[in-house]
């Protein structure tokens, strides 16, 4: 069974590629821009998401032993959001 959408809650049938830092307090903090002295470890979001909902990042080809495949860099709203205040 498809988990609901984290925005809409329609089926989901994407998860989130957004990056999320684990600080060393354990605080997760969005975005890209930490400044290079602050140790992290990055993760994404995986929020459950629908197509309606998404945010369509790019396009990527994957070169893999089982041969060629594209797939979509896709964001929730709120990693879209935290990514562009970023910028």
């Amino acid at each position: 069974m498809m988990k609901p959408c984290a925005t809409c809650g329609k089926a989901a049938s994407l998860l989130c590629d957004g990056k999320v830092f684990e600080l060393p307090s354990g605080l997760y903090r969005f975005g890209r821009r930490l400044g290079s002295n602050v140790p992290r470890m990055a993760k994404t979001c995986d929020a459950p998401i629908c197509k309606d909902c998404r945010v369509k990042v790019s396009d990527i080809h994957l070169h893999t032993n089982k041969g060629c495949r594209w797939d979509t860099i896709d964001l929730c709203p709120l990693c879209a959001a935290s990514t562009q205040e970023t910028k």
